[in-house]
C-alpha cells in the first residue's frame, strides 16, 4: 500500500537517478499522454512523466496524486468518480494498481508474475476489465473487486487489448492476429465478432455515451497515428476523424455524445464527433528534474609503463596440482608458485581457460582460427590443436572429471544478450559435438556435476535467471572440485605490460583540420606528437621539424571519434577493437559492462596486442568501484566519474506500454539503470515534457537513431532525427551512441552521423557531438575530443571534406590513437 504526498505545490521530485536535486522543469506538453474523465466531467486525471495528474477538465494547473517516474500509464475513474485504476510498469512488468481519492491510499490489484494493463471499470464499479498474458498472448479478463476472483472473457488466437465498457453495457476491445487488426464485441462466448477489421493496426476503442458509435486508433507503421469512427446502423458508417496528427495510443475521453478529448502531437485536445477543428486543454505542471551535475573530470594516464595487470579473468585451479590458469591481455597466463607465466603470446584472444584432470592439457577459447573456437595445449611440449568448429562462437569450455568430454557453450551472437548453444564434444573425436540445449540467454557458471553439466541462464532475453542442469550421458564421474581460486602473487611475480605510444616524436603535416571547438577548418597546419599527447599545434613553418614528418597536406585531420554507448564482450574478440579504429573510434564508453573482462579488453588494446580504441567502463547493476593500479588505462569503473549520460531512447511501450515491435533488447530501458530516458510516441517524436525533463536534469543524450531504426514499424528511421534537433536546440548536449552491436561495430557510428545529416543538422555540429561533445558527456574532456597542446595524441586522417559532405568522413586513411599511427587499410579485415 501506497499513499499519495500531500503536496503544497505541483513541483515533484523526479524519480530519475541519484538524489541530488537539479532545475525546475516547467511541463506544457507530454509524450504519450492517457487520460480519464469522471462522471461529472469536471476533472481529468492524465499519466505525465510516469506519474499521475488532475486537472480541471478546461485546462490548467496539474496537481500531482502519484509522483513523476513512478510507471503510471492508462487510469479510468469508476462510476462514482472515487477511485482511479491504472497500470503501473514495477520491476519489470505491468499490473493493476487501485488509487482511492478520498485518503489517497494506491495499491496493486494484481501481483502475478504476467503482464496485466489497459484496466476498465465494469459500470456498476464491481469489476475491472483488463488485458492479460497469462495464457502466453494476450486475452481480455475480469477482476472482481471485492473477492479478487479472476475470470477469462475470451479466448481466440491473437492478442485482444484495451477492453472498454459502454454505459449500455457492451464490452468492446482491440484484437491484433498475424498483420490483420479488428475492434470486436464480446458476447457470450470466448470469441468476440468484429465489427471493425483492418490492415492498419487498431487499438484503444472508446464508447459515445449511449453506444452505437465507437472511436478507436489506427496506424501505419509509425506512418501515420488517427482516430477512426465506427457508427452502428443498418449500413455502418466509418469515417477518420483525424489526420496528420501523432496521436497517442489511449482510449478517448467524451464530454458529451458530440464531444471528446484525445491526446496528440503533446497535448490533450478537444474536438467535436463532426469537427475537422481541434482546441487545446493545456497543462500546466512543474517538476524537479535530478540533477546531473558535470561528470568528475577523468584524466587519461599515459605513464609508458610497466603497469600491473588488473583484467584477470576465468581463474581455474589444476586438480592435479597447485598451479592456477587465467587470461590476461588476451592470453592465457599459468601460475606455479609466486609468478605468472604467459603460456600463450600472439594477437589472438584466448580465454575462458580449463585444466584437464591430469594437468597435461589446458583447453580455452580463442579466436586464432578466424571466429571463437575451443583449442587445446599441452603443456610441456607446446602442441596446438582444435577441438571444435562450429557456425557460431564458442567459449567457457569446461573438462570433464574422467577428461573425456568438453562441455561448452555455442553463440552466433557478439555477446551474452544473444541466445546461446549448450554443446558437448568428446576429446577424442574433435568437431562432433552434440546440441543438448538452446536459446540460453546471458549463459554462464557452466560446470560438471559428475555425469551432469550445470549451468545458469534466462531463458528470454529479460528473463529471470535460472539454474539448469542436463544429463550427459557419459559414465558416472566424480563430481569436479568447485572452490573458489584466488591469486596470490608476489609483486614482482604479477604480470606487466607498457603501454603502446610512438617511438619517436613526429610531425603531421595537414592540409587542413577541425579542431572539435570551432565551426570551420583551420588550412596548413602542423601537429607536433610526442609520446602520447600533442605537443604543439602551429602554422605551417613556424617550429622546427623533427626527423619523422608524415604528409596530409592534401588530406583532413580531425579529433578521433568518440561512441558513447556501446555493447562489447570478449565474443567479439579483436573483432570489435579494430573495426573501431579503421572507422576512426578512438574512445568508447561500454555500456552495462562485465568489469573484469572489459578491464582485461582496456589493458589488451592500451598494450598493443590488439589495435583497439580507449575504453570507459559503465558497469552493469550496481558494482562496486574497482581499486586500479597507478597508471591504469581504464577511464571509469563505477562511481570513479559520474554518470553523466541519459540511457538513450526509450521505446514507448516501457513507458507507457503501446506500440509495435520493440525496440532492440540492447535498446530497452532496464529497470538496474536509474537514468532517465527520452520517452518517443510511435510516430517516433518527443515532447516538451520529455526534453525538458532532459534538459534540466543536465545529462547527455546519447543518439542511437540507427539502432531505434531498425524496428520499421516504430517510425524512427523518419522521426527521431527531428527529435534529436529538439533536444540540440534545447541544450545540445547531445554525444554519439551507436549501440553496436546492434548496428555494426565502427560503421554503424558513420551511419548514425549520416541520419543527422539527413534531418539537416549543420556538418559541423555533427562533428562536434562526434568528437567534443563525447568528451566532455564522459567526462574526459581535458585528455580528448578536440586538437589542442597536451591533448592525447587521438587523429582520423580523411581523405575528404566532412564539412561539405559528412559521408567524407568514412575515406579514412589512417587513424591515430596515443600518438600511435594506424594505416587504415591494415586495420580493415581481408576481403
Amino acid at each position: 500500500m501506497q499513499r499519495m504526498p500531500r503536496l503544497l505545490s505541483t513541483t515533484l521530485i523526479l524519480l530519475l537517478a541519484g538524489s541530488a536535486l537539479g532545475q525546475v522543469a516547467d511541463i506544457r506538453q507530454g509524450t504519450n499522454l492517457a487520460l480519464a474523465i469522471t462522471p461529472d466531467k469536471q476533472t481529468l486525471a492524465v499519466d505525465l512523466l510516469g506519474g499521475l495528474w488532475t486537472l480541471p477538465v478546461s485546462g490548467g494547473g496539474a496537481t500531482p496524486l502519484i509522483p513523476p517516474g513512478s510507471g503510471v500509464a492508462q487510469p479510468r475513474f469508476d462510476a462514482t468518480g472515487e477511485h482511479l485504476v491504472f497500470q503501473r510498469w514495477l520491476d519489470g512488468q505491468w499490473d493493476l494498481w487501485l488509487l482511492s481519492l478520498a485518503d489517497g491510499v494506491y495499491e496493486p490489484l494484481t501481483e502475478t508474475p504476467f503482464d496485466e494493463r489497459e484496466p476498465e471499470f465494469s459500470p456498476d464499479g464491481r469489476e475491472v476489465v483488463f488485458a492479460g498474458n497469462r495464457g502466453g498472448s494476450y486475452s481480455i479478463w475480469s477482476l472482481e473487486l471485492a473477492t479478487g476472483a479472476l475470470r477469462q472473457l475470451t479466448d481466440e488466437p491473437g492478442d485482444s487489448r484495451f477492453p472498454v465498457y459502454a454505459d449500455t453495457g457492451e464490452l468492446a476491445y482491440a484484437q491484433r492476429l498475424g498483420t490483420r487488426s479488428s475492434i470486436r464485441l464480446h458476447d457470450s462466448g470466448p470469441r468476440g465478432r468484429a465489427v471493425v477489421d483492418s490492415d492498419l493496426r487498431l487499438d484503444a476503442p472508446s464508447w459515445r455515451p449511449g453506444g452505437g458509435v465507437i472511436v478507436f486508433n489506427q496506424r501505419s507503421d509509425g506512418q501515420s497515428s488517427d482516430l477512426a469512427m465506427r457508427v452502428e446502423a443498418d449500413e455502418p458508417i466509418q469515417r477518420r476523424l483525424t489526420e496528420s496528427e501523432d496521436v497517442f495510443v489511449g482510449r478517448a475521453a467524451w464530454l458529451s455524445p458530440a464531444e471528446y478529448l484525445y491526446t496528440a502531437d503533446g497535448q490533450i485536445w478537444r474536438r467535436g464527433l463532426a469537427s475537422r477543428e481541434r482546441t487545446p486543454v493545456h497543462v500546466f505542471a512543474t517538476v524537479t528534474a535530478d540533477g546531473a551535475a558535470a561528470s568528475a573530470v577523468a584524466r587519461v594516464s599515459d605513464a609508458p609503463g610497466p603497469h600491473r595487470v588488473a583484467g584477470i579473468n576465468g581463474l581455474v585451479r589444476d586438480p592435479a596440482s597447485e598451479r592456477i590458469a587465467f587470461s590476461a591481455l588476451g592470453d592465457v597466463w599459468i601460475v606455479d608458485g609466486e609468478e605468472a607465466q604467459q603460456v600463450t603470446d600472439d594477437p589472438a584472444t584466448d580465454a575462458w581457460p580449463d585444466f584437464s584432470p591430469d594437468g597435461e592439457w589446458l583447453f580455452f577459447a580463442s579466436d586464432r582460427g578466424g571466429d571463437m573456437e575451443i583449442w587445446r595445449l599441452r603443456l610441456e611440449t607446446g602442441q596446438l590443436l582444435q577441438v571444435t568448429s562450429e557456425p557460431g562462437r564458442a567459449f567457457l569450455p569446461r573438462v570433464s572429471a574422467d577428461g573425456r568430454f568438453v562441455g561448452y557453450f555455442e553463440s552466433t551472437g557478439l555477446g551474452p544478450w544473444d541466445p546461446s548453444n549448450l554443446r558437448l564434444v568428446a576429446v577424442d573425436r574433435p568437431f562432433e559435438s552434440t546440441l543438448f540445449a538452446s536459446g540460453l540467454f546471458d549463459a554462464g557458471d557452466l560446470h560438471w556435476e559428475g555425469s551432469r553439466l550445470s549451468l545458469q541462464a534466462r531463458d528470454s532475453a529479460g528473463g529471470e535467471r535460472l539454474v539448469r542442469a542436463f544429463d550427459t550421458a557419459a559414465a558416472d564421474l566424480a563430481p569436479a572440485p568447485t572452490e573458489p581460486v584466488t591469486l596470490d602473487l608476489t609483486e614482482a611475480g604479477w604480470p606487466t605490460y607498457t603501454r603502446e605510444q610512438a617511438d619517436v616524436p613526429y610531425v603531421i603535416q595537414a592540409g587542413r583540420i577541425f579542431d572539435g571547438i570551432g565551426d570551420s577548418y583551420d588550412y596548413l597546419i602542423d601537429i607536433h606528437v610526442e609520446g602520447q599527447r600533442i605537443k604543439d599545434v602551429v602554422r605551417r613553418g613556424v617550429l622546427p621539424l623533427p626527423e619523422r614528418v608524415i604528409d596530409a597536406s592534401e588530406l583532413t585531420v580531425l579529433p578521433g571519434l568518440i561512441d558513447v554507448h556501446t555493447h562489447l564482450s570478449t565474443l567479439a574478440a579483436g573483432d570489435a577493437g579494430r573495426l573501431f579504429l579503421a572507422h576512426g573510434v578512438t574512445t568508447v564508453r561500454e555500456v552495462l559492462a562485465d568489469t573484469p573482462s572489459a578491464i582485461e579488453r582496456a589493458e589488451t588494446w592500451a598494450a598493443g596486442r590488439q589495435p583497439g580504441p580507449r575504453l570507459v567502463i559503465d558497469p552493469a547493476g550496481d558494482a562496486e568501484a574497482i581499486e586500479l593500479p597507478p597508471g591504469s588505462p581504464v577511464i571509469s569503473v563505477a562511481a570513479h566519474v559520474a554518470r553523466p549520460m541519459a540511457h538513450g531512447l526509450a521505446e514507448q511501450r516501457a513507458q507507457s506500454g503501446y506500440g509495435g515491435s520493440p525496440l532492440p533488447a540492447v535498446l530497452a530501458p532496464r529497470q538496474s539503470e536509474a537514468l532517465p530516458t527520452l520517452t518517443v510516441s510511435t510516430l517516433g517524436h518527443s515532447y516538451q515534457d520529455a526534453i525538458g525533463v532532459l534538459d534540466a536534469s543536465g545529462r547527455w543524450l546519447p543518439t542511437s537513431l540507427v539502432a531505434a531504426g531498425l524496428v520499421r514499424d516504430h517510425g524512427a528511421a523518419a522521426a527521431l532525427p527531428t527529435t534529436i534537433a529538439r533536444v540540440m536546440r534545447g541544450s545540445s548536449r547531445v554525444a554519439i551512441g551507436s549501440e553496436a552491436p546492434a548496428v555494426a561495430y565502427g560503421e554503424g557510428f558513420h551511419d548514425e552521423l549520416a541520419l543527422l545529416a539527413e534531418a539537416g543538422i549543420p556538418n559541423d555540429q555533427i562533428l562536434r557531438w562526434a568528437t567534443a561533445g563525447g568528451a566532455i558527456a564522459l567526462g574526459v574532456s581535458l585528455d580528448a575530443g578536440t586538437i589542442e597542446p597536451g591533448r592525447l595524441a587521438d587523429f582520423v586522417v580523411v581523405d575528404g571534406d566532412p564539412l561539405r559532405a559528412i559521408d567524407d568522413l568514412r575515406r579514412i586513411v589512417a587513424v591515430v590513437k596515443g600518438g600511435v599511427w594506424h594505416d587504415a587499410a591494415s586495420l580493415r579485415p581481408p576481403d
